[in-house]
C-alpha cells in the first residue's frame, strides 16, 4: 500500500492510499466494479467511513452484492480514518465505458471549509454488463490532531457522470470527540431503549446533531424491521415527536434531515414534523 501525503496550508491533513488491491485484480489502472442486480436507476453516491482501513479489503474479496458500507460517525483526535467512495448506477458510453469523478469538501463545526478537492478520483473503465456500483479508487486517508477543533463537521462528496452529466450528492457527519465513551456511544448500535435515553442525554448535553440523526436513520424500523427493532423504531419516533414539540431546536434539526432522507425514513419523518408542530399534545400519536 503506496501513501502519499497532502499538505494544506502548514498542516498535513490528508493522505491518498493508493489501493494495491484494485490494480492487481485488473492488471491496469481501471477500477474494479462490483456487481449488483439492482435495477438501472438515479445516480447515487455512497461514502464508507471507519477508523480501519480493514473494510476496504472485505469489500474487494468479499464480492457481495448486498455489501454494507461502514459509517462510524465519531472520532477522537489522534484517529485516521479511512475513506471510500462508491456510485450507484452510473451510465455507459456507446463503447460500454464509464467516467464518473468525484470531489469531496470537509466542512468545520463553524461551517467554513477546512479542505477540499475539486478533482480528486475516478470510476473509470469498461465493466460488466450486469455492473451497476463502482469503487473509487484511490480511497481517502483521514487524520485528525489537536490543531482540529472538536465538534460536529461535515464531510460532502459530490459525484459527477461524465456520460449522462448527472451529478450526485452524498453528506456524512463526523463528530470529533474527546472521550472514548462518547466516541463509543455515537457508534454504537441502538439496540435497547437504554441506548435512545443515553443519544438524547447526549444531545441535550452537547446540542450536536449526530445523536438525533442516529435515532432518525433507524425510525424505518418500525415499519420493515422485526422482534425488538419494530419496538426501537416506534420508540424513536415518539420521542422525536415528543421532544420536537417542546424543543424548537431539535424539530430544526429534523426539518434540515427531510432533505436528504428518503423513502419511509422521510415518510415518517415528514409525519413526526407535522405532529411536532400540534398545539396540543394530546393530538400526537
Amino acid at each position: 500500500m503506496s501513501n502519499v501525503t497532502r499538505v494544506y496550508g502548514n498542516i498535513s491533513k490528508v493522505s491518498f492510499i493508493i489501493v494495491i488491491a484494485l490494480l492487481s485484480v485488473v492488471g491496469n489502472l481501471e477500477t474494479v466494479l462490483a456487481k449488483d442486480s439492482g435495477s438501472a436507476s438515479q445516480m447515487g453516491a455512497r461514502i464508507g467511513m471507519s477508523d480501519s482501513p480493514k473494510y476496504i479489503n472485505d469489500l474487494l474479496q468479499s464480492g457481495a452484492e448486498n455489501w454494507q458500507l461502514p459509517q462510524k460517525n465519531a472520532y477522537l483526535i489522534g484517529d485516521t480514518i479511512s475513506i471510500l467512495f462508491l456510485v450507484d448506477n452510473f451510465q455507459r458510453d456507446d463503447e460500454g465505458r464509464v467516467n464518473v469523478t468525484s470531489a469531496f469538501e470537509f466542512l468545520k463545526p463553524d461551517g467554513s471549509t477546512m479542505f477540499s478537492e475539486q478533482k480528486y478520483s475516478a470510476c473509470t473503465g469498461k465493466p460488466p454488463k450486469t455492473s451497476t456500483w463502482g469503487i473509487f479508487d484511490p480511497a481517502l486517508d483521514l487524520g485528525f490532531d489537536d490543531t482540529d477543533t472538536p465538534g460536529a463537521h461535515l464531510f460532502q462528496l459530490t459525484l459527477t457522470d461524465h456520460v449522462s452529466g448527472e451529478k450526485a450528492i452524498a453528506q456524512v457527519p463526523l463528530m470529533l470527540v474527546t472521550s472514548e465513551k462518547r466516541k463509543n456511544l455515537l457508534n454504537s448500535g441502538i439496540d435497547k431503549p437504554e441506548v435512545l435515553d443515553a443519544l438524547w442525554a447526549d444531545y441535550l448535553q452537547h446540542k450536536d446533531d449526530l445523536a438525533i440523526r442516529r435515532m432518525v436513520s433507524i425510525l424505518h424500523w418500525e415499519k420493515s424491521g422485526s422482534g425488538m427493532n419494530i419496538v426501537l423504531g416506534a420508540a424513536a419516533r415518539w420521542s422525536l415527536t415528543s421532544q420536537a414539540h417542546q424543543n424548537p431546536l431539535v424539530l430544526q434539526v429534523c426539518e434540515k434531515l427531510t432533505a436528504i432522507e428518503n423513502g419511509t425514513t422521510l415518510d415518517i419523518l415528514t409525519k413526526i414534523i407535522e405532529d411536532a408542530k400540534k398545539s396540543d399534545p394530546s393530538e400526537i400519536h
